[in-house]
């Protein structure tokens, strides 16, 4: 004993404040450090005399619950005392030397290091000492155990090993402290450390520097700040496998590694349920298993901010995980205190039900605090549902607007299936793979509720290929179309390519032309003025140059007349109208809708509506229409301008009726301009074909309410749609690298494109079955078919 307090006066530098020490204070130390020496050299005969057999200390019924708030004293718990140097940030606490710290059994009670407390506040902070019913315990004392205004270095740890069952394995722990916050004590603050040794991820660990709200309160002994918790609550999850086992439940807490400054707890509620909790609290309330294709259940659930640290900013949650697992699209409301997020299916491989859990970490701009953790709850793959879907489509001919050579009013109709949930609501959008320049090229064209069969169009050939873009709720899916050739003029011109329409230099525009062919020429005439003949070849891509006219007449299309030079009496005839204007500042954004019209007496007419934007302060729109060459009148000489309105507004807005092709030309003005004259920097120009009402009206009366394609000039019902062609592919959602091709078509061609478009297989195959070994990474995919009688249709597969 003598060696060792000769040994601490010579390490003054070890203890903060040692001037302050009595000689009485000094040999206390010395005895403690004396036994802590001495266990160590007869370290087996210590482990051998308490923890022989550690399965002496529980009984069958003993469960974590049993006394789980010290109502009947220290049953079932074990106490343990030791002193440290350093460790407090990972709550690992080690001597001078580094080497793990010795714990003495300790006899229960001792005073100022386990006290079993009844109700009443704290006489230093106030918090009370009790949380549920008559009882706590107390771990650690602000006064230390050798000097009275000093930590002492103490470590102070009570244990309780139990039989983990199910109904007890995902237990709580009640807790409030108050810990000394010393300035410049790097990893040797007072802390606090709970643990289990079934559930090590759910260890929790803090010292005082972790929460920074400090406190000063008034005592005769003179303290640093304090940090203080009023009463929170921790979870554990011990995993089913531990069911049946033997645990052990630890609870630390230290004083201050240099021996000046102090650490307690109170400690109450195991088992008890975790809500109102000074750290914030989470629960999780339901699971919605529906979704598009079953691919993902969205998971939500109610959380309750921390209430320390008011001084501070707004705690929200800054991060929410689910151990073992991926999460995504993950979402907080922090005006209804609620969060959701996405558990993909993926998550899941042999079983079909998972037991999760969240954790969220809070933030109030300035710290974050100790993960929270939720409830558990199951996760059942087999109750995922496909709440929505969009499947059977099928593009439908051309039709050629009773025109015999114009094939820029070619049209075509699709098909599509939308199977919903009732009361699901859905969004169809139509966005061009090659659109004009500087314009939004996304328009909405359906909505619905729940299940339906949807006709969509009439689409003009001429405007090319796009995407059918499908949302609802949380769903979105792209569907590429395929626009059909036309099927007016000249055969050789079928599959002729108008697109690339942009501005060129000096006020003109150009638009690329392309029509597929072996060796020979055609020749392109500008119609309405501008240039002559000009020879081109077939199977070349060709820039179209226009040149730009006098005002008015730049705000008009182009009517072009191709003819095959060796077959003259082959033609097609075609419009292409100038883009808006590249070198001004014109956000105009201008969208056209086509409806027929029958009046009482049988005549069909048309209107438009239009949806116009883009107009700023001060700003307003006007509109002036034309009939086209293609239409009864050839050669109009006159146009008609009507405001819209003079407000920077935006809105939808009809005008007609119309009996011909017209020309729509949409300005955007000054207010004080006089839009009809002078207004010429910012319009939109639209070419609009006189429909065939007749054949809409046929169409719609065909296929309102029923499954019905139209092919071949006919409208067919759904078995002989189902004898076109059908593709199967299986299985789908698919997770190996082979996916079965069934077919009922004598030959079926297909291409599989990923979800941005980009072909990545083609190939084809004969009879009813087809293995593919398909190697891709996870995601949506495409598979556009075509069978024997020409027809076009789109299987969509998930590799999961």
């Amino acid at each position: 004993l003598n060696e060792e307090i000769a040994e601490i006066k010579q390490n003054t530098d070890l203890i903060e404040n040692f001037d302050e020490y009595t000689e009485e204070d000094i040999r206390s130390m010395a005895k403690e450090n004396t036994k802590d020496k001495y266990i160590r050299r007869n370290m087996k005969e210590y482990l051998n005399t308490y923890f022989s057999n550690p399965q002496a200390m529980v009984t069958t019924d003993t469960f974590v619950c049993d006394n789980g708030g010290f109502e009947d004293d220290f049953l079932y718990y074990k106490g343990y005392t030791s002193t440290y140097h350093h460790g407090s940030n990972d709550c690992t606490p080690v001597d001078a030397s580094g080497n793990d710290i010795v714990y003495t059994l300790a006899t229960l009670p001792t005073p100022r290091r386990f006290e079993i407390v009844t109700s009443g506040a704290d006489d230093l902070t106030g918090i009370q000492r009790v949380k549920f019913g008559n009882k706590a315990l107390k771990i650690n004392d602000r006064h230390g155990h050798i000097n009275y205004c000093r930590g002492d270095l103490g470590v102070d740890k009570i244990v309780k090993r139990f039989k983990v069952t199910d109904t007890n394995r995902d237990f709580t722990i009640w807790y409030s402290v108050a810990l000394e916050n010393p300035a410049s004590h790097e990893n040797r603050q007072p802390f606090l450390n709970i643990k289990c040794d079934r559930a090590p991820d759910n260890e929790l660990c803090f010292d005082a520097d972790i929460i920074k709200c400090a406190q000063y309160f008034s005592d005769p002994c003179a303290y640093d700040s304090i940090d203080v918790l009023d009463w929170s609550c921790h979870r554990f999850k011990i995993p089913k496998e531990y069911i049946d086992s033997i645990a052990t439940l630890e609870i630390t807490v230290a004083d201050c590694g240099k021996s000046a400054h102090f650490g307690y707890a109170y400690i109450d509620g195991i088992c008890e349920e975790c809500d109102s909790s000074a750290l914030g609290s989470a629960t999780l309330d339901d699971i919605n298993y529906a979704s598009c294709n079953a691919v993902k259940a969205r998971v939500c659930g109610t959380y309750t901010p921390p209430t320390i640290c008011s001084n501070g900013g707004t705690w929200v949650p800054v991060e929410i995980t689910v151990p073992g697992y991926n999460i995504t699209n993950i979402s907080i409301d922090t005006s209804t205190k609620t969060f959701c997020f996405d558990f993909p299916v993926s998550n899941f491989t042999n079983e079909d039900c998972l037991e999760i859990y969240a954790e969220l970490t809070f933030n109030n701009g300035v710290f974050d605090l100790p993960e929270v953790l939720t409830n558990s709850i199951d996760i059942c793959k087999s109750l995922y549902q496909q709440i929505i879907d969009v499947n059977n489509l099928v593009i439908g001919d051309c039709q050629d607007n009773n025109t015999s050579d114009n094939i820029s009013d070619d049209y075509y109709y699709i098909y599509i299936d939308v199977s919903a949930q009732s009361g699901v609501t859905w969004t169809l959008e139509r966005e061009l793979e090659d659109p004009y320049p500087n314009e939004n090229n996304t328009h909405t064209i359906e909505t619905g509720t729940g299940n339906t069969s949807v006709i969509l169009g009439p689409f003009l050939i001429q405007e090319g290929d796009w995407w059918l873009l499908f949302t609802s709720i949380d769903c979105y899916e792209e569907l590429f179309i395929d626009a059909p050739d036309y099927c007016s003029g000249c055969d050789k011109f079928y599959e002729t390519e108008i697109g690339n329409v942009q501005c060129s230099q000096n006020g003109s525009w150009q638009f690329d032309l392309y029509i597929p062919g072996n060796t020979g020429q055609y020749s392109l005439v500008n119609t309405n003025g501008g240039f002559g003949s000009d020879n081109y070849y077939y199977g070349m891509l060709n820039h179209i140059p226009t040149t730009p006219p006098f005002i008015p007449l730049n705000y008009n299309c182009r009517e072009y007349t191709l003819t095959d030079v060796i077959n003259q009496s082959c033609t097609s005839q075609f419009t292409i109208c100038p883009p808006k204007p590249c070198d001004d500042d014109c956000d105009l954004q201008v969208e056209a809708d086509v409806e027929c019209y029958t009046d009482d007496y049988g005549n069909d007419y048309f209107y438009v509506n239009l949806d116009v934007s883009g107009a700023g302060q001060d700003q307003h729109y006007c509109y002036s229409t034309m009939e086209a060459p293609y239409a009864n009148n050839p050669s109009p000489n006159t146009t008609s301008g009507t405001p819209l309105i003079y407000n920077p507004i935006t809105g939808s807005y009809t005008i007609g009726f119309f009996t011909a092709d017209i020309y729509l030309t949409v300005y955007l003005c000054d207010d004080g301009v006089d839009c009809s004259q002078n207004c010429r920097d910012c319009f939109k120009t639209i070419y609009i074909p006189n429909p065939d009402c007749e054949r809409q009206k046929e169409i719609e009366r065909g296929g309102k309410g029923k499954k019905l394609v139209f092919h071949n000039n006919n409208w067919i019902n759904n078995k002989t749609y189902e004898e076109l062609g059908k593709l199967i592919i299986v299985p789908n959602p698919f997770a190996d690298n082979t996916i079965v091709f069934k077919s009922n078509m004598k030959t079926t061609e297909f291409e599989i494109y990923n979800s941005s478009g980009q072909l990545i297989k083609a190939g084809n195959f004969k009879g009813n079955e087809y293995k593919l070994k398909l190697n891709v990474s996870q995601g949506l995919y495409f598979i556009r078919y075509t069978g024997d009688n020409g027809m076009h249709g789109f299987v969509k597969i998930i590799k999961l």
